[in-house]
């Protein structure tokens, strides 16, 4: 029966262990993105709920990098706030192989 490797490293190879830190700030250096996901909730609560529909019926999804020259988060941010959940529905159908 084979041991199992913990974590050592194979000759040659190399890890780096590189940690991101973020500081909390106040609110007040914030108002502008605030103020945006004020204005975007609406279509950003579609977009999630378009996305929970399509996990719970897909077991595996793959997706093409780029339609029409553009990646798919390029279209979802180009949407009108008052998006249908049609048009975020086609959109992402666009993207899925």
């Amino acid at each position: 029966m084979a041991k199992k490797r913990k974590n050592r490293k194979a000759p040659g190879e190399r890890r780096s262990e590189r940690y991101n830190t973020y500081t909390k700030t106040s609110n007040t250096k914030c108002t502008a993105a605030i103020k945006w996901w004020e204005e975007n909730q609406t279509k950003w609560s579609k977009v999630r709920n378009e996305w929970a529909r399509i996990y719970s019926t897909h077991d595996k999804l793959n997706f093409k990098q780029k339609v029409d020259g553009k990646r798919l988060y390029q279209y979802l941010f180009g949407l009108e706030v008052s998006s249908s959940n049609k048009e975020i529905r086609d959109i992402i159908n666009k993207f899925l192989n």
